[in-house]
């Protein structure tokens, strides 16, 4: 998920050279076209978690569930029940 930074939006809006054109559609590609620009310059991938919320128990089942997604499946025993 993305979120919209939006002092650097600011930013780059400020340093955006909006310049005045004679036609309205011209006009309303450049202004989208400056809008869209501004607008990929300040996303940022939104954190999945907040590390200051977390609890030093749940950072550890987190890691535990980490390792056991990361485990090789091939070291299981493979074979018949007798």
């Amino acid at each position: 998920m993305t979120i919209l930074d939006a002092e650097a939006a600011e930013r780059l809006a400020e340093k955006h050279d909006f310049e005045k054109v004679n036609s309205t559609k011209k006009g309303y590609y450049k202004l989208v076209a400056a809008i869209t620009t501004i607008m990929d310059g300040c996303m940022k991938e939104k954190p999945n978690q907040i590390p200051s919320m977390i609890t030093e128990e749940t950072r550890q089942q987190l890691d535990l569930l980490e390792k056991r997604k990361n485990l090789n499946r091939t070291t299981f025993w493979v074979g018949t029940w007798e």
